[in-house]
């Protein structure tokens, strides 16, 4: 059995939809068959553009832009009220496109995106950042938040002995009991 070295094939990341020739049927001036308007030549492989209103569920969303790491914690965060589609609670099976503005609270940190693109499938985190744009006032409320809390950590006062660490040590222990006693007992 031989093998012709010759052929060369395609890499993995061309599909056909990045193909600007135009296909059996379709017409030449189809926007779905340039290569500008193809999903693979503007955000990478698994997005689309949204040019005909295609739509994804919300928590497929959430999860293909990694703001959650399993869909199950992204469906649970949309019915726990942390994710708001357009300015309302939504549910997980809500449909959203190109467009739409989210607003999703982790922990402490909110973030406000519009949804540049649409995916089904989870890819690399480069390709994530494809799909949304984060608001610039997101953005800086974040950053402000972050700037206090690293304010407010180095404004504590330090504790007596290091929490974490488990059980206090002897040495700890007699210092909280000194500062546990009461003067005037003496």
């Amino acid at each position: 059995m031989t093998v012709n070295h010759d052929q060369q094939t395609a890499p993995p990341e061309a599909t056909p939809a990045a193909d600007p020739s135009p296909r059996p049927g379709s017409q030449p001036d189809d926007p779905s068959v340039s290569a500008a308007a193809s999903p693979a030549a503007s955000t990478g492989k698994g997005a689309t553009p949204d040019p005909d209103g295609a739509r994804v569920r919300i928590d497929k969303w959430l999860w293909a832009a990694r703001f959650f790491k399993t869909r199950s914690i992204a469906a649970t965060a949309i019915s726990n009220g942390k994710v708001e589609l357009n300015g309302e609670r939504t549910k997980r099976s809500k449909q959203v496109r190109a467009g739409d503005v989210l607003r999703i609270r982790k922990g402490m940190y909110e973030h406000e995106v519009v949804i540049q693109a649409l995916a089904e499938r989870r890819g690399s985190a480069t390709l994530a950042q494809t799909l949304y744009q984060e608001t610039e006032d997101s953005v800086a409320a974040r950053e402000e938040l972050a700037e206090r809390m690293r304010l407010e950590r180095a404004s504590a006062p330090t504790p007596i002995f290091k929490y974490g660490k488990g059980r206090p040590t002897k040495r700890d222990r007699r210092a909280l009991q000194r500062l546990k006693e009461d003067p005037l007992d003496d």
